[in-house]
């Protein structure tokens, strides 16, 4: 038969058993105080797993292994029988007879040993949470239950977690639990492997830690980079938090990576993951074409009018009306729509020189010109000054005329 002895325990192979049966989780088949028949797979310091045919393996006390004198009495490949005391997040017998909750000498060896534990959070109570660990009653105070803060205690109810035992006392009775240990622990991996790999460049996934007004931080793997609003999108973002939500899963570049005084800064981007639209634009965008755009912000000499996502215009403000302006707010106002002709592009330089302007003199050319010479009033002429061939003027024949102008000047004689 093949001993512990001949079978030495490889590192960090029970910590990786343990995980993994924990994770696979219980039978549903399994009720606390039921036998069951298992095949010793695993032997450790602490505890010991048996293979029942279930999903997941069964722990038990290394310890119940053991004689009086401490030497192993059962060994890899045995099979034995135990009874279930706990099926809570994962099946935990003994070879013994009595049933209820997790022995408490199974929660010191843990608590001793730093072997996490599955808990499965109850309910919330002043400062933390109430959590079931193999049946019994454990506290988890608010802090420890996340590496942020808990600003929602109900959404981690019903949740089966993997939890370090920090305090035990009064015979088991106060059990105070930590899931924030774990996950820094966890995190400090995660740094080392990021660090490894970090440069300007690189490209990671990772997770939305906090959300502020001008960006968040992103958590790529245990080290936290700084995502401006700015470089969300092409398109402009007022608001981070329009765009992102902590604990959010996004795809980041490493933009940048300064060291001060204050410790190192990671920029991070997900525009620069984007394709950019300039190269759409020197296709799409001529002079002379007439485009829709919103007023993206104003500035004393104009105003810059998003024409397409990342793409802005600006329409100085001498193209704005018109009528002369000092300032563009005295017209527009931010988020408006408004149409604009495109001017100048220059793709070299991403610039663009838009006028509405020119379309109010365009309209006023084609449609107030005609209205103004249709409606202006027509000076009457006297029938004497209409040209003879003019509607109303006078049919008298020439020797009509001559003979009235000979009598006129002899009046005018004699007289």
């Amino acid at each position: 038969m093949e001993t512990p002895e001949t079978k030495p325990e490889q590192p960090g192979e029970f910590e990786n058993a343990l995980r993994e049966a924990a994770a696979s989780g219980p039978s549903d088949d399994l009720r606390v105080g039921d036998r069951l028949k298992g095949r010793i797979v695993l032997v450790g310091d602490k505890e010991s797993f048996l293979d029942f045919g279930g999903r997941s393996e069964a722990v038990i006390a290394t310890r119940e292994l053991k004689d009086d004198k401490g030497n192993l009495r059962h060994g890899v490949g045995d099979l034995l029988v135990a009874t279930v005391e706990s099926v809570d997040t994962q099946v935990v017998v003994t070879l013994g007879r009595r049933s209820g909750p997790l022995g408490k000498e199974i929660l010191k060896e843990r608590f001793e040993s730093r072997v996490p534990v599955e808990g499965v959070v109850k309910a919330t109570n002043k400062g933390g949470f109430e959590v079931s660990v193999g049946g019994r009653r454990a506290f988890c105070p608010y802090s420890q239950i996340d590496l942020v803060y808990c600003d929602k205690p109900e959404s981690y109810i019903g949740q089966k977690l993997s939890f370090l035992i920090v305090r035990i006392d009064g015979g088991a009775r106060n059990v105070v639990l930590s899931r924030r240990a774990i996950l820094e622990e966890e995190r400090k991996k995660k740094a080392e492997e990021t660090e490894a790999r970090l440069r300007e460049g690189e490209e990671f996934e990772g997770i939305v830690s906090r959300v502020l007004p001008f960006g968040a931080f992103i958590d790529i793997g245990g080290v936290e980079g700084l995502l401006h609003v700015s470089e969300f999108s092409h398109g402009h973002v007022s608001e981070a938090a329009s765009v992102l939500s902590s604990g959010q899963q996004v795809r980041v570049k490493v933009v940048g990576i300064e060291s001060g005084k204050k410790g190192r800064r990671i920029s991070l981007s997900m525009k620069a993951l984007e394709p950019d639209p300039w190269i759409a634009a020197a296709e799409g965008l001529k002079p002379g074409a007439v485009v829709k755009g919103k007023v993206a912000r104003l500035a004393d000499f104009g105003a810059f009018i998003e024409i397409a996502p990342g793409i802005d215009g600006l329409l100085h403000v001498s193209e704005i009306a018109l009528g002369r302006i000092k300032h563009p707010k005295e017209v527009l106002t931010a988020g408006e729509m408004i149409d604009v002709k495109i001017l100048e592009v220059d793709v070299e330089k991403k610039r663009i020189a838009l006028s509405h302007k020119a379309l109010e003199a365009d309209s006023r050319r084609t449609d107030e010109r005609p209205r103004y010479a249709e409606s202006r009033p027509r000076k009457k002429e006297p029938e004497s000054r209409r040209p003879a061939d003019q509607p109303g003027a006078p049919t008298e024949s020439l020797d009509t005329l001559l003979a009235r102008l000979k009598e006129k000047y002899e009046d005018d004689t004699l007289g």
